[in-house]
């Protein structure tokens, strides 16, 4: 499936469940074969995916994962100013990775899927503590649940890094 077709196939999904959540490619100076999509979460946060994809546009890697709140203004290449959306980018790097080595041929949709369950990010107590905000380092002080994960049934949980590990 090309990276057209699982944009597609994701809007879908997220009319049908009811999820505000709108991806689309950025129409930026082209660079093939590396491009970028814009991902907003519900009005929580925007998601940068930038891929490299095949001459058929299927998705061959992600080289970049970034998010920031809504209406920051910054390039894909550099930080948000906002230590919650700097947690999940760092975060993104190991769910990337993740799903490289799990399903290299559906990383796209994988990734989309993934994103699209930060829509309670500040609303969802921890599945671990129960707690909204957990002590996360001297870094990123006190954060909401940023790791999130799905159980057996396909759920998506939301934990606080330290509260996932127990």
């Amino acid at each position: 499936m090309s990276d057209y077709d699982t944009l597609r196939w994701f809007e879908r999904k997220a009319r049908k469940s009811g999820t505000k959540i709108h991806a689309s490619r950025l129409e930026t100076q082209h660079s093939y074969p590396f491009y970028t999509l814009k991902v907003n979460v519900s009005g929580v946060m925007d998601a940068f995916i930038v891929l490299e994809a095949n001459k058929k546009g299927r998705c061959l890697s992600i080289s970049r994962l970034v998010v920031f709140g809504v209406g920051e203004e910054n390039s894909v290449w550099k930080d948000s100013n906002h230590l919650v959306f700097k947690k999940i980018s760092q975060i993104a790097v190991g769910a990337v990775d993740y799903f490289m080595d799990k399903a290299p041929r559906s990383l796209l949709g994988l990734v989309l899927e993934w994103i699209s369950t930060y829509t309670t990010l500040f609303t969802a107590p921890c599945s671990g503590c129960g707690k909204h905000l957990y002590f996360d380092s001297q870094q990123f002080k006190h954060l909401p649940p940023t790791l999130y994960t799905f159980d057996d049934e396909g759920m998506a949980l939301p934990f606080h890094p330290a509260c996932q590990k127990k």
